[in-house]
């Protein structure tokens, strides 16, 4: 009787065990859908973030120092990453152009070394003549070696070692040079020298700002017509310092024809270095729709040294006034009121403005 009741326990124990690992065996086969699905999705999800960042995000693209012209390009296989290049060679990096007899153009990372007459030409305000240079075109520093002769307008320098940073328009030198203008001769032994060079023309952003090929008319052309910002505006400039501007006066606030007048205008250098600032003076005409936005009249370099403040005189006479007469066809002084507009460059938005008369 004892093993009959055991027997039973036995049976129903296993029977309760079988039944409940059939109860889990249902329930995965139930959960069995939804978790593949869960995971096939989870798995989509994790390619397609693998696949966005196996994207390369775009680089901004770097200005390439070209070549333009040379009388023969050969290799060497003494230097395998350089193209050689031999007579009246010409590169060019962005409105920059670089002259010598031969070089090693290094296409790859936009550099090259030049040797014997090397010239460089920046714009009509720079000149830098040596005999070895060192280009690199990413750090846009010249390497100058040997009879090194740096001209910017009525100033020369003369050493034997310069480094011209075009960034910062900075020349150094540090193997003795001589400076020398139309009144002063300086020599040291080592010394930095800033040309202050201003764009001569305007830098557009990109072709959108570009008016049709076929319109003739001057609207949009240069900084006189031009209503939206460009990439680098006309009279823009780069320094080592800082400079700021006061609040300029007028010797009188209206002339008549033949007189002239006296724009003095406070420049504070408040950086740490000595500098020189070119105070550029625009001339706007308020009442005329159809001429420039304003005009270049008149503009004056000067060195101020750091922490200094000097009153920069600029003369205005009747020709600094001139405007176009529609009724003449003729360029002359017109009455009305003026406005002059003053600073260190062509953005409207950095020059400030004095307002006068013209009788």
């Amino acid at each position: 009787m004892q093993k009959q009741k055991s027997k039973r326990n036995i049976f129903g124990g296993h029977r309760m065990l079988l039944a409940g690992i059939l109860c889990l065996f249902g329930f995965c086969l139930l959960a069995q859908k939804p978790v593949q699905s869960r995971v096939k999705k989870t798995s989509e999800d994790t390619t397609k973030v693998r696949k966005r960042e196996a994207t390369p995000q775009k680089q901004p693209a770097k200005s390439k120092v070209y070549l333009i012209h040379s009388d023969l390009l050969r290799k060497d296989s003494r230097n395998p990453d350089a193209q050689v290049v031999v007579g009246n060679v010409v590169f060019r990096h962005d409105s920059v152009y670089m002259y010598c007899d031969s070089a090693y153009y290094y296409d790859k990372i936009s550099s090259f070394e030049a040797f014997s007459n090397v010239k460089m030409n920046q714009g009509d305000t720079l000149f830098l003549y040596g005999d070895r240079l060192y280009y690199d075109g990413n750090t846009q520093i010249a390497e100058v070696r040997m009879n090194v002769r740096m001209e910017n307008r009525n100033t020369t320098l003369l050493t034997d070692s310069l480094n011209y940073d075009r960034v910062y328009n900075l020349g150094y030198f540090f193997d003795g040079g001589t400076l020398m203008d139309e009144q002063n001769v300086l020599t040291s032994e080592w010394g930095e020298y800033n040309p202050g060079g201003r764009l001569p023309v305007t830098f557009y952003k990109d072709v959108n700002q570009l008016p049709d090929f076929e319109d003739y008319s001057m609207k949009g052309r240069t900084y006189r017509y031009m209503q939206q910002q460009p990439l680098f505006p006309f009279g823009h400039g780069l320094s080592y310092t800082t400079f700021t501007y006061g609040e300029a006066k007028l010797s009188k606030n209206t002339i008549a024809k033949g007189e002239n007048v006296v724009l003095t205008i406070p420049v504070s250098n408040v950086g740490q270095r000595d500098g020189e600032e070119v105070v550029q003076v625009y001339l706007r005409r308020p009442g005329d729709k159809e001429g420039p936005r304003y005009t270049l009249r008149a503009f004056k370099r000067v060195h101020i040294p750091a922490g200094k403040t000097e009153s920069v005189a600029i003369p205005l006479t009747g020709e600094n006034f001139e405007w176009f007469d529609a009724e003449s066809n003729t360029m002359r002084p017109l009455e009305g009121t003026y406005e002059l507009l003053y600073g260190g460059t062509s953005d409207r938005n950095k020059l400030k403005t004095i307002v006068m008369n013209v009788q």
